[in-house]
């Protein structure tokens, strides 16, 4: 596996988040994609309907560092490379994840890396 990837939801839109799956599941994404659910109630995404897609739900809202580390200290769930997702994203390059991994490959050197942030206007 090449990734894995978290996204941290507190309170989240069932059909906001399943666009995010959508731009994500367009892509290559070789991987696994985990989304960990701070919400005070369990909002469950029913409509996930994806092997590569674990949905964690806490119960209470333990922060946003906090619940990206319930994936990155268990070691067995995590790819090669982890991306620490936001909710809010969109992504116009359906190619991303394999000039990511392409760029960490050839740079064994680097340890951290994030994107160039664009707003919408």
């Amino acid at each position: 596996m090449k990734f894995s990837a978290s996204i941290v939801l507190y309170k989240s839109d069932v059909s906001y988040i399943n666009s995010i799956i959508e731009h994500i599941t367009d892509t290559n994404f070789d991987g696994r994609l985990y989304l960990v659910d701070n919400s005070p109630t369990c909002s469950c995404y029913p409509i996930i309907n994806n092997n590569n897609i674990e949905y964690i739900f806490n119960g209470n809202n333990i922060g946003f560092g906090s619940a990206h580390n319930l994936i990155l200290k268990n070691k067995e769930l995590l790819g090669k490379y982890h991306i620490i997702i936001n909710p809010d994203i969109i992504i116009n390059d359906l190619k991303i994840f394999d000039k990511i991994f392409n760029f960490m490959e050839k740079n064994p050197q680097i340890g951290l890396m994030m994107p160039k942030i664009l707003y919408p206007n």
